[in-house]
């Protein structure tokens, strides 16, 4: 799967409804990813968002 398919199925999964200050921040990464160039460094990117994410929730 391609890194801004596994963001955007990870946006629309965990966050369906975000409120105004989480949309800006999402659409602000996934401009980040989108300027990234190539492939791996995009899925690197979208792993530590995801795990950046997964850690925040722990706490």
């Amino acid at each position: 799967m391609a890194a801004i398919d596994t963001f955007d199925w990870y946006v629309s999964k965990f966050y369906p409804h975000p409120d105004p200050q989480t949309e800006q921040r999402l659409r602000s990464e996934r401009a980040k990813l989108l300027d990234l160039r190539n492939e791996d460094m995009r899925k690197r990117f979208v792993d530590a968002l995801v795990a950046r994410a997964h850690a925040d929730a722990k706490h």
